[in-house]
């Protein structure tokens, strides 16, 4: 995510500022593609397709690793997003709730930062319609989980019992 920050001290402290920085925006789709995990297909979710790329809403991959061994909860605070595993997804309620008038929409990067166990990490996110949105094959590369695809069925395989593989 391109950042720009300010830093300045306030009552002997330093306080770090970030804003986006200039950046044009992009077009996003909505994806045609199905997600299948651990054999089961699913379709109750949106998913974006953004610069060539499919996006999902954070909340949606806590809850499709939910019950699985590669599960992590959520917590946020402010504009911080952390991301924390082996723990049990806390649910609010509208994960995998498809929205039957998603269209293709303008979107940026997102200024929230993210955390993986309270530890920074880089992950690009867009935000749409109020949610972060991620590329599916980031957030499933911290947990170590495999992710493949049939380009054919346009579908997107998801395996928590195998590693992640670059491919």
């Amino acid at each position: 995510m391109a950042v720009d920050y300010i830093i300045f001290s306030f009552s002997g402290r330093f306080i770090r500022i970030a804003f986006p920085s200039a950046g044009s925006a992009l077009d996003a789709l909505p994806s045609a593609w199905s997600l299948n995990v651990n054999g089961g297909a699913l379709r109750g979710t949106d998913m974006y397709n953004i610069g060539g790329s499919n996006y999902l809403k954070i909340r949606d991959i806590a809850a499709l690793l939910d019950g699985t061994e590669k599960q992590f909860n959520i917590a946020v605070d402010g504009r911080d997003v952390n991301m924390i595993p082996g723990t049990a997804y806390e649910a609010r309620g509208d994960e995998m709730t498809p929205n039957p008038n998603a269209v293709k929409t303008t979107t940026s990067e997102t200024t929230f930062s993210f955390t993986l166990d309270g530890k920074p990490i880089e992950l690009t996110a867009y935000m749409i319609a109020g949610s972060n949105y991620v590329k599916i094959r980031d957030v499933l590369k911290l947990f170590d989980v495999y992710v493949g695809y049939d380009s054919g069925l346009r579908e997107f395989y998801i395996d928590t019992a195998k590693a992640y593989e670059d491919n």
